[in-house]
């Protein structure tokens, strides 16, 4: 089975996004990681090496970034979220449950608590 959950990152600093990635290993552990994708905007092209290095690609806009998401699932990441330890657990328990509704995933940004969205694709189909 591939991995369920394709992950949107929002990122403009290379030192949050490193934080935001050291966060996702435990879903990569975990098999639920399909692909991450970051939407960088920025000036900063220290983003982009960090990415290619751990082989995540980037999206300039919105539109390239979601045709590159394939997983079922998507979890949508602002910029610079750390999610919280234990995330990949709650993802799998949702997944496990069958259920179709979106999942708050619980993080930290700047040092407040945040919550990122993780919710099904809709797929719309000819006929």
């Amino acid at each position: 089975m591939r991995a369920p959950v394709s992950i949107l990152v929002s990122s403009d600093t290379p030192e949050g996004f490193v934080r935001t990635l050291a966060a996702l290993g435990e879903g990569l552990e975990a098999g639920l990681i399909r692909e991450v994708v970051v939407l960088h905007a920025g000036p900063d092209p220290r983003l982009a090496d960090i990415a290619d290095a751990a082989g995540v690609a980037v999206a300039a806009n919105h539109a390239d970034a979601l045709t590159r998401l394939g997983a079922p699932w998507r979890l949508y990441l602002p910029g610079d979220v750390e999610l919280d330890a234990g995330w990949a657990a709650l993802v799998l328990k949702h997944l496990r449950s069958g259920s179709q509704q979106p999942l708050l995933v619980p993080g930290c940004q700047a040092g407040r608590a945040t919550m990122s969205v993780l919710t099904r694709v809709a797929l719309s189909l000819p006929g």
